[in-house]
């Protein structure tokens, strides 16, 4: 099992709906695919293909069908499982924080800056970098939230997405590995 994260897309927007995404995922080879939540996360399986493979066959399809061009990000569930068992936001600073996040991409184009990086604003900071991954809190400042995603993709000049860290620990708790043993 594996997810697929889209960048930038709310499932409901521009004509894409659960049906869509699916859909987008079985036509390329996945032999179950399940929308989860409206947030662009996609559960899938394809025994037959490679999990990327049939994420960017579904991308395209998607771009053709829709005119969308973002990318989607894959991790498997137990790569997700592990993650969550890493314990990442032990490192986290600690307070009165608005979200915990992590932000997915494949390779950063330059490096980052010394960790932790906070926002101009200070409603942000990444504290800590995965191979794949970063992670960050974030602050409710003047009824605004601060953007991890903008701030890695200014950085790092890569495309990120972004997902609330209870979104990750409630798609693991569902599908991942352990629980369907």
């Amino acid at each position: 099992m594996h997810a697929a994260f889209l960048r930038n897309v709310m499932v409901g927007r521009a004509g894409l709906t659960r049906a869509v995404l699916e859909d987008a995922f079985r036509d390329c080879g996945a032999s179950f695919a399940e929308s989860f939540l409206a947030t662009g996360n996609i559960v899938f399986e394809a025994a037959a293909l490679p999990a990327g493979r049939v994420a960017e066959c579904a991308a395209r399809r998607l771009r053709q069908g829709l005119g969308l061009r973002e990318p989607f990000f894959v991790w498997s569930l137990g790569d997700l499982e592990a993650l969550q068992a890493a314990k990442p936001f032990s490192a986290a600073p600690a307070g009165d924080l608005h979200e915990r996040t992590v932000s997915f991409f494949d390779e950063l184009a330059r490096p980052l800056p010394p960790l932790p990086i906070r926002s101009q604003r200070g409603d942000c900071e990444v504290f800590l970098l995965g191979e794949r991954a970063a992670y960050s809190v974030t602050w409710l400042i003047d009824g605004r939230t601060g953007s991890p995603g903008k701030l890695l993709e200014d950085l790092g000049s890569t495309s990120v997405t972004t997902r609330n860290w209870k979104t990750i620990e409630r798609l693991v708790h569902r599908y991942g590995p352990s629980t369907s043993a």
